[in-house]
């Protein structure tokens, strides 16, 4: 009898603790984090995918939620429809001891016939209740795209880190080549045009200016010095799995309870 009784208690207070432990996870405030990012975009059918790491429940988790989706900026008076392809469930983060689920948006977007730049870029997301969330997420560069064939026999991509930056960014693309057959005159990463580059035993080093954004994958637009240009396409050169960790100073924190 007495076996039976502890073992009661036992269920009961473990019970206790899961009902306890249920109730603490609905009652989470919702918290959003966005990180300052580069996206670079050399595609004649554009599109981006931007990383959202939300805590708790929110509307936006949901497509079936959201009603329309836009791009805009501040600065540029940019004010660009994009619709949404897909949202994709990366896992989780902690970060500051608390978990953030991580969501990727994939998105469409409008095409254009040149360079479009978008600086302060945000993210407004309309949701069907009338709500609208504005989440800074970066710069964005849209370019049609360019030939991938041209004077550049390349094999290999990598890139790295280089000790002064800071962020999670790449501070040097290194192209192994078969052949070069023309004389470089710079390149183009989707913000900045550089001649800041050398080749040395088949390898071309590309050196990608010091900024204060997440920059892990893009494409580059090589240019020779006879006006011709050849595009290295879209790879993933970092992929760091704990990007909040790393990213500190670039991230923006929302306590979304309502709209902005």
């Amino acid at each position: 009898m007495k076996k039976l009784l502890f073992y009661s208690l036992i269920v009961i207070v473990f019970g206790a603790i899961g009902f306890l432990i249920y109730l603490d996870q609905q009652n989470v405030d919702p918290e959003i984090l966005t990180i300052e990012t580069a996206y670079t975009i050399m595609d004649d059918e554009p599109t981006l995918g931007i990383m959202i790491y939300i805590k708790g429940e929110h509307p936006i988790q949901h497509p079936e939620s959201i009603e329309t989706l836009k791009i805009t900026s501040g600065s540029d008076e940019i004010d660009m429809d994009v619709s949404l392809e897909k949202i994709h469930d990366q896992g989780s983060e902690v970060y500051l001891n608390q978990t953030y689920e991580i969501y990727l948006y994939d998105l469409k977007l409008p095409t254009f016939d040149q360079t479009v730049q978008i600086h302060d870029a945000i993210f407004e997301i309309h949701c069907i209740n009338g709500e609208t969330y504005e989440l800074k997420i970066g710069k964005i560069s849209i370019s049609p795209s360019r030939p991938t064939d041209g004077y550049l026999e390349w094999k290999t991509l990598s890139g790295v880190k280089v000790d002064q930056t800071i962020f999670e960014r790449i501070g040097c693309v290194e192209i192994g080549f078969f052949e070069l057959h023309h004389d470089i005159k710079g390149f183009f990463d989707g913000f900045n045009y550089s001649e800041k580059f050398q080749i040395k035993d088949d390898i071309l080093y590309l050196y990608i200016d010091d900024e204060p954004f997440v920059f892990q994958s893009f494409p580059i637009e090589i240019i020779f010095t006879d006006g011709t240009s050849q595009q290295i396409p879209l790879f993933i050169y970092m992929n760091s799995y704990q990007l909040l960790k790393m990213s500190g100073p670039l991230i923006h924190t929302y306590d979304f309870n309502s709209a902005i």
